[in-house]
């Protein structure tokens, strides 16, 4: 699945597609934002303050809920799997994230963010500074 194809539209159509394909399709709303989970994928979708997918994670390694995407879905970073890689291939990050510790959950995962011209990509990695997944996000509604 080409992910950056599914940018700009709208979720509830997305959801219609992605039900006929996949067993486990999960739809949430928050507030004004839209979430399309694919836990079985290793994929999810969002639609930040838009009924629109304006981003998207995939992730690398299983964590929580959601198994490893496939190498396919991973696209470009498919054979990227540490952040010292990433570092090689796009250089210096923006900024970086620091882990979180949310009462009665467990503490999110540290991250480097790149911006780039249209869209940000993060990368979260756990304590061997392997790639648990890389968040999409771009400006398109």
């Amino acid at each position: 699945m080409n992910l950056e194809m599914v940018i700009g539209r709208k979720i509830h159509d997305l959801l219609t597609d992605l039900e006929a394909r996949y067993e486990m399709v999960i739809y949430s709303k928050i507030e004004d934002s839209y979430f399309l989970k694919l836990p079985e994928q290793g994929i999810y979708f969002e639609g930040y303050a838009s009924p629109c997918v304006t981003g998207y994670r995939i992730y690398f390694l299983a964590d929580t809920e959601y198994f490893p995407a496939d190498e396919e879905t991973r696209g470009e970073y498919s054979k990227t799997s540490t952040i010292s890689e990433v570092k090689k291939i796009l250089g210096s990050p923006t900024r970086d994230i620091r882990s979180l510790k949310i009462p009665g959950r467990a503490a999110t995962h540290p991250g480097i963010e790149f911006k780039m011209e249209q869209k940000t990509l993060t990368f979260y990695y756990n304590a061997d500074e392997a790639i648990v997944s890389l968040h999409t996000k771009l400006n398109v509604c």
